[in-house]
């Protein structure tokens, strides 16, 4: 059977870390981190706001809150067209609104301010006060009033503002102190005003109240009074149209008649006459067509075929002589045309005869003819006689319609007036009959003098300085934060700021105290975080062994660089030399002149230094320096440049010290100046094998300590990595590095293996080609 990997403590605080980091705990975690590193801050501004809140609570005045509660009437908008004189309508919540901003109103507090005499109880109180108050007494009142809720305040109404009177700033004070709601969804509305004076509270609510009721009183008499006369001045009005009307309708009536008939009389007479024209219509047909039928057989047989039309045999005895006649002179004639011959003066006799016997039919044949031609034209002219008579009797029905049309719509229109005259006269003599005092309010609850202060409330003072100083807090931490978190800190941050080559050395703790104190905490071994720490930066700085070599290279330079001032370079440089010192042969060239600090830090008195060297006062580097008994570390003092700063870093002499100290030492250290602070400081830097980037932990900004290592790699030099200085360990527990879980368990060997170690870059331990 197969046994599980060991796991080694560095793996488990990993995954530790892992499981903690993971979820929504990691928020909450690292909201506790903060405040744990920020503890001083937290007391600090709970101390603060603490304080705030008791002084508040001894300076604010007390404020005496009255209640009364009132029934709001709605307001009438127009008592002359609405039901509201009678109250039959409903109240609207929009209307019970209105009446409340009425009750808070600017002139409705003035009339309040001037019924009470608020203004001239104010200027007495202030003529009887007593002696004039320190200015503090006085400072100490007007930050109550400022730091108090608003009230109605005598004493602080009084006072010399220009062009404000003290009505004016009671008003101001009233309408502020004064908060008038509605309860629920009823018309029943709270008043709640606050002052100085309990009385004085319970005093202005109550007079709020009952102006706001003698106030609609006044209202509902005024609107009664205007609704009156204007219902009194429209019914006259109305009045006079109805008389108008009626006149208007006798007029119409007597004008429905024309010619002593009315309309009935002259439709029955147009019925009548219809029908008589209806008849003549036909009759004139009847004898068109008899007269065509006449005219057409003459043309086909002569006029003498009229004599045997619609003629029956024996029917027309005078026809009938003539007809004989006419045949017998037919006869006559051809008996004497035959005996008598056609010259005989008898035959010309019976001729003579028989012509005028059948002139005389022709005559009555064409009598006939005109006969029927006379039916015609008698047909015709009674025809239009009647039809003329018919428009006649129409163009009087149609004016009588007219007329009647026009007497329906003036009786319409007397209706409506007389109906609209009796509403008004109606509503006019409800309006006369309204009771006035009746207003549809009146005070429920009047208010009462309060027997304790509404404020200030104790536990909702504290809650909100409680409240306030946690966001005061948390706002201060967060920024904290911010700005850290564009610092370096951690391994992680050095990492992602910098390329992937650059090693993170380490962090070394913040030891405070004299410049000496570090060397003398190397070389007593304690305390033991520092002396763990600048242990492990030496390990990971060791001289590198040449490929196949037993023994280190010897002679290495190494420069310590920081960005800025202050940075924790120096006590680096003197702590990793005295803990070098202890197998190799180590060197201090401190050459920064700005800050001469290796020479207080080995405590090794005054030598000429690396100054005299340059400026030829000393030709030994032995005799320019002095060793260190304690730590056996040779140190070289900055000394005393008396020539320009830039002369001092381009001396030919410099190259020649550092090429004569390989020589005799395994290790050289070169103390300089902060990069981007002295301009010498890129040649410094150019004479090393490597360099050391130092950043101050939670300080140094990482866009600096970036154009540093730009500045450093322009001048050919590579960089051994970058250690993080000055740490507060305890501030650095809280975070959730590897290092500083570690730390937090006490384990330091862990918080040694949580630094993962990089290959070191090429040149650092050994000489320059």
């Amino acid at each position: 059977m197969n046994r599980l990997p060991a796991v080694d403590a560095s793996m488990a605080l990993l995954m530790d870390d892992a499981v903690r980091q993971s979820g929504p705990a990691q928020a909450i975690d690292q909201l506790l981190r903060a405040a744990r590193r920020e503890w001083k801050m937290l007391l600090l501004i709970s101390g603060l706001t603490a304080a705030v809140a008791g002084a508040y609570l001894q300076l604010a005045e007390p404020r005496y809150t009255a209640e009364a509660i009132i029934m709001a009437a709605p307001r009438q908008s127009d008592i002359a067209n609405t039901d509201a004189v009678s109250r039959t309508g409903e109240t609207q919540l929009p209307d019970v609104e209105g009446e409340l901003q009425i009750m808070n109103s600017p002139a409705s507090l003035s009339r309040v301010v001037q019924e009470l005499g608020l203004a001239r109880r104010a200027e007495r109180l202030a003529a009887a006060g007593d002696a004039p108050q320190d200015r503090l007494a006085a400072f100490t009142a007007t930050l109550s009033r400022r730091v108090s809720p608003a009230a109605l305040d005598l004493d602080a109404a009084v006072g010399n503002e220009a062009g404000r009177s003290t009505e004016d700033r009671l008003v101001d004070q009233l309408g502020s102190a004064v908060q008038v709601t509605p309860i629920g969804r009823s018309t029943l509305a709270r008043i709640r005003l606050s002052a100085a004076d309990p009385a004085l509270a319970a005093e202005a609510a109550n007079a709020v109240a009952e102006n706001y009721l003698a106030n609609r009183v006044r209202g509902r008499q005024e609107a009664a009074e205007r609704a009156a006369e204007w219902l009194q001045r429209r019914a006259q009005e109305l009045r006079a149209h109805v008389l108008e009307a009626d006149q208007r309708m006798a007029a119409l009536r007597l004008a429905l008649q024309a010619d002593g008939r009315d309309l009935p009389q002259i439709n029955a007479e147009m019925a009548g006459l219809g029908e008589r024209i209806l008849q003549a219509r036909v009759e004139k047909e009847r004898a068109t067509n008899r007269l065509a039928s006449a005219e057409a057989l003459v043309q086909r047989t002569g006029i003498l075929s009229l004599l045997d039309w619609e003629t029956a045999a024996g029917g027309d005895r005078h026809i009938d002589r003539l007809r004989t006649t006419a045949a017998e002179a037919n006869q006559e004639v051809g008996r004497l045309s035959i005996e008598l011959g056609s010259e005989s003066l008898a035959l010309r006799r019976a001729q003579a005869q028989r012509r005028v016997t059948q002139g005389q039919m022709e005559a009555e044949a064409r009598a006939r003819l005109a006969a029927l031609q006379a039916d015609v034209a008698a047909a015709t002219t009674l025809s239009g006689a009647l039809e003329g008579r018919l428009q006649a009797l129409r163009r009087q029905a149609n004016d009588l319609t007219v007329r009647q049309t026009q007497l329906e719509a003036a009786q319409l229109e007397g209706n409506a007036n007389r109906a609209v005259y009796e509403t008004f006269l109606s509503r006019l003599r409800t309006t006369e009959q309204v009771g006035f005092n009746d207003t549809d309010g009146w005070l429920v609850s009047p208010a009462t003098v309060p027997a304790r202060p509404t404020w200030p409330q104790v536990p909702l003072v504290l809650a909100a300085a409680f409240i306030a100083g946690l966001g005061l807090c948390m706002t201060a931490i967060g920024f904290r934060e911010f700005r850290k978190s564009r610092t370096l800190r951690s391994q992680d941050d050095v990492t992602r700021q910098f390329a992937a080559s650059v090693r993170y050395l380490g962090h070394i703790p913040e030891l405070r105290g004299r410049p000496d104190r570090a060397v003398k905490a190397i070389l007593a071994g304690k305390p033991r975080d520092f002396v763990e720490a600048v242990l492990g930066l030496q390990d990971k700085l060791g001289p590198a062994r040449a490929e196949g070599a037993e023994v280190p290279r010897r002679g290495s330079v190494i420069a310590i660089i920081s960005a800025l001032p202050q940075e924790g370079k120096s006590t680096t440089l003197a702590c990793l030399a005295a803990a070098a010192a202890a197998g190799q042969r180590v060197v201090v060239v401190d050459c920064d002149l700005h800050s001469s600090w290796q020479q207080g830090a080995f405590d090794i008195g005054a030598c000429p230094g690396v100054a005299g060297y340059l400026a030829g006062r000393v030709d030994n580097p032995r005799d320019a320096g002095r060793l260190h008994e304690a730590s056996g570390v040779f140190v070289l003092p900055a000394g005393r440049w008396e020539a320009q700063l830039h002369a001092f870093s381009r001396s030919p002499r410099l190259p020649a010290l550092l090429c004569q100290l390989r020589s005799e030492f395994d290790l050289i250290l070169i103390d300089t100046p902060p990069l981007l602070v002295a301009s010498d400081a890129r040649a410094l830097c150019g004479l090393a094998d490597a360099a050391v980037l130092v950043a101050r932990w939670g300080r140094t900004p990482a866009a600096l300590a970036r154009h540093t290592q730009q500045q450093i790699q322009e001048t050919g030099t590579a960089l051994a990595g970058v250690v993080l200085t000055r740490v507060d360990m305890a501030r650095f527990a809280t975070f959730d590095f590897p290092a500083a879980g570690a730390i937090r368990r006490g384990r330091p060997a862990l918080a040694a293996a949580a630094t993962q170690q990089l290959p070191a870059p090429a040149g650092i331990g050994g000489q320059r080609a």
